[in-house]
């Protein structure tokens, strides 16, 4: 939650306690500032890749764009396109701390499971 681009701001609740803000739990947190980067998950982010071929491909490239990867510096994107029609993807999310990164794969298999397929 410290890689958010709100992530210190976030108020946790606990049964029994006041909410708090993530900073008053992780007082001595390590994160993307203390590595000096700049862009945090969910800041808006365009790698730069064009958009070509078939909506698949392109709702791929178009994850790999919005890919949070600082520390790799690999930007990758998957697009899964259902029975239907309806196109998922999902978009590479890196952690500083590395095990709690999230491959695109499990992003787009996430948001599948969300709306009910």
């Amino acid at each position: 939650m410290n890689e958010l681009n709100s992530g210190l701001d976030l108020r946790i609740h606990l049964p029994g306690r006041e909410a708090h803000a993530l900073r008053d739990y992780l007082p001595d947190a390590f994160g993307p500032k203390d590595l000096e980067i700049k862009t945090l998950l969910m800041d808006e982010q365009d790698h730069g890749y064009a958009l070509t071929g078939d909506a698949l491909s392109q709702a791929a490239i178009a994850a790999a764009n919005r890919s949070h990867m600082p520390y790799s510096k690999s930007p990758s994107g998957v697009a899964l396109e259902c029975k239907d029609g309806r196109i998922f993807s999902g978009s590479y999310a890196e952690n500083a701390a590395f095990n709690p990164t999230l491959p695109p794969l499990q992003g787009a298999l996430i948001l599948l499971n969300l709306k009910g397929y």
